[in-house]
């Protein structure tokens, strides 16, 4: 980390993990499943049963999650190159870059200050559009608190809906987990977030055509395997082996089994772990309180009816300090003295020269720009202390004296 002088440092993110997560991963080595098997299937089972979907489909990322579920909604709603899909001006990239790797066409959306989609800034972007999609993220563990009305408006007007918790596992909004809201939803198991297979994704739908886009578009397109036929028709010429051939371009974006062993015993302590993520983040409150009380920062607020879970704590400066009057001068403030800082995510999308178009401009999202320069977070996973904590707040309350 550039300029660090202290020699304790408070991460943004760490593994959490012990002796069962090792032994299920020398299982899974002694047993030789270390491709896409067993496990692979038994934790698609348990991932689908802990959100409330019907079927999950693995993959080695959440980025390629998203990948396949664009390609999927594409070829299952027979969406045509330049359709219009919404998207958050705000966000991680790989939420956006699917869509228009799919040759669709993203319509950029503002934000609420906890960084999500709201259901007017949702009907501002599609006013006057075609519509076929839409990308709901729940950012930083934090849940969109309108998924239901979005989705309530697009079952309406048969607009489909990924829905991205990727950084959410265990959330809630209106009585359901993140991941129970969309036509398709996805996650990532990414070694920071609230559970780890190292790399890893899940897809989760309700839809069978859907789920079988997706094994097909995961694995090179290859065809659906459950036919009893071993030898089957191809688009010309004799009868083939079932299990060389392929319908479509698709992928390989496959989970192997050693993630999956690790995934499983993840998934059974999750709950605990987000309990964990809480009590620190309560700690940050009561630490922060009087800052928060003077409007000087806000941390994401949580509504009745909903559950927080913190991939990360997510810090808005509603005043920028005198002595540091932009992000880039807080941040490296704070890690000067060890503890690490990140901006949230891509930021204000259209500011990054791989999204930036004469289209829309990125004043024109007010909340995504505000959250551009005047937000940043701080590590809140289970392994940061009560003493971590009070070191934290100790110096961010500092940045304004």
């Amino acid at each position: 980390m550039a300029n660090v002088q202290s020699s304790h440092v408070v991460s943004v993110g760490w593994p959490v993990y012990d002796n069962r997560e090792t032994q299920a991963v020398l299982r899974a080595l002694k047993e030789k499943r270390i491709s896409q098997g067993k496990f692979v299937r038994e934790f698609e089972s348990a991932w689908a049963k802990y959100i409330g979907r019907r079927y999950a489909i693995a993959v080695n990322s959440g980025s390629s999650a998203n990948l396949v579920a664009v390609f999927a909604l594409k070829e299952h709603f027979r969406w045509k190159d330049g359709d219009n899909i919404i998207v958050p001006a705000l966000t991680f990239p790989t939420a956006v870059s699917p869509v228009i790797q799919a040759g669709l066409t993203p319509v950029y959306a503002d934000v609420d200050l906890r960084g999500n989609l709201t259901f007017d800034s949702v009907l501002r972007a599609a006013k006057g559009k075609r519509v076929k999609g839409i990308v709901l993220v729940h950012s930083l563990g934090v849940p969109c608190l309108d998924a239901v009305k979005i989705r309530r408006w697009a079952m309406k007007k048969r607009i489909a809906i990924l829905e991205d918790a990727c950084e959410s596992h265990g959330a809630m909004t209106h009585g359901k987990k993140t991941g129970a809201f969309g036509t398709i939803s996805t996650t990532s198991f990414f070694v920071a977030h609230n559970m780890t297979t190292g790399e890893g994704g899940m897809i989760a739908t309700d839809d069978p055509k859907l789920e079988a886009l997706c094994r097909s578009l995961r694995e090179f397109g290859r065809r659906n395997q459950k036919s009893r036929e071993r030898y089957v028709p191809l688009a010309s010429g004799p009868r083939y082996d079932i299990r060389y051939a392929f319908d479509r371009l698709g992928f390989n974006v496959r989970m192997t089994d050693i993630e999956a062993s690790l995934g499983l015993v993840q998934l059974a302590k999750l709950d605990r772990m987000n309990a964990k993520r809480r009590t620190i983040v309560r700690w940050y409150r009561q630490e922060l309180r009087e800052l928060i009380q003077k409007k000087t920062l806000a941390l994401p607020l949580e509504p009745a009816g909903t559950r927080n879970t913190y991939y990360t704590l997510l810090i808005t400066l509603l005043k920028m300090p005198r002595r540091f009057p932009t992000m880039a001068k807080v941040a490296m403030a704070l890690e000067a003295k060890g503890i690490e800082t990140r901006t949230f995510m891509g930021g204000n999308l259209l500011r990054q020269k791989a999204f930036a178009t004469a289209r829309f401009r990125p004043e024109r999202f007010p909340m995504a720009e505000f959250l551009h320069r005047q937000s940043f977070f701080v590590g809140c996973h289970p392994l940061v202390t009560r003493s971590d904590v009070r070191f934290v707040c100790r110096e961010v309350k500092a940045l304004f004296s």
